[in-house]
């Protein structure tokens, strides 16, 4: 009887990796590259960054909670304050290339809702990005918040809307990117 229970965990734990799904994740720049940082807040499971590269997108998964265990990644940002400081739920920040189209795949998931945002912009070298997740279950919606944190009058650090910004395959639309959540049945 003890033994039914450990073989299956021995044979899992001696195949290593090889028994989970593939997954590509996204690798930050090398030192001395030129670069901008980013930060992705909230929700940040399966959310995925790329960057075109050669003419190739470039990237992948931020991070995977199914199975990898990783929780906020801090490098060192600056961080606003005030009313917009909200830096107590998950987050990740990095590195990422100056100059080259940069796309974030921003998603929700609970319960039975899912909702999915992609943003785009190009990121200047030595400035500080932003991506925050907005949620509205009041109308079953999700859309990403792009800011640039740059320093106002007083030399505090704010959030400024990033100019140029393309939300999905349209530019700025109308509706401040909001994107309508995917209410999914339960099969029975």
């Amino acid at each position: 009887m003890h033994c039914q229970r450990i073989l299956p965990l021995a044979v899992l734990l001696l195949s290593g990796c090889s028994l989970l799904p593939q997954q590509e994740f996204f690798t930050p720049p090398p030192a001395g590259a030129e670069v901008a940082q980013l930060r992705i807040m909230g929700s940040t499971e399966s959310n995925a960054l790329y960057q075109i590269e050669d003419g190739k997108l470039r990237g992948g998964l931020i991070r995977e909670s199914n199975w990898v265990q990783r929780n906020t990644q801090d490098q060192g940002m600056p961080k606003v304050s005030g009313k917009e400081a909200t830096y107590t739920s998950d987050y990740f920040e990095t590195p990422i290339y100056a100059g080259r189209k940069t796309t974030v795949y921003h998603s929700y998931t609970r319960g039975r809702n899912r909702c999915m945002n992609i943003v785009s912009f190009v990121p200047e070298k030595g400035h500080y990005y932003q991506l925050s997740q907005a949620v509205d279950l009041k109308m079953y919606r999700c859309r990403t918040w792009p800011n640039e944190l740059v320093k106002n009058a007083d030399g505090q650090w704010v959030l400024k809307p990033i100019a140029n910004v393309t939300y999905g395959n349209k530019y700025l639309p109308q509706d401040g990117g909001w994107q309508k959540m995917v209410r999914l049945v339960s099969e029975q």
